[in-house]
């Protein structure tokens, strides 16, 4: 029977008013590289009048050796 382990990484977007949208790719990537499998992404949605949220939980997922 497979075993899993599980991580939960938590991604803060700090944006500015002339900022850019801030790019998770290598977060996303790292994780792959070491095995993770990304298999849901959880919002706060408590990110003020527009309801957007400010924080991301992403939760990967891998094997145990």
């Amino acid at each position: 029977m497979k075993k899993f382990e599980y991580k939960i990484v938590r991604y803060k977007i700090e944006k500015g008013l002339f900022d850019k949208e801030p790019d998770p790719d290598n977060i996303l990537n790292e994780m792959g590289a070491q095995g993770w499998e990304l298999v849901n992404v959880i919002t706060n949605g408590l990110g003020g009048v527009s309801g957007a949220s400010d924080t991301l939980y992403f939760i990967f997922k891998r094997e145990k050796q």
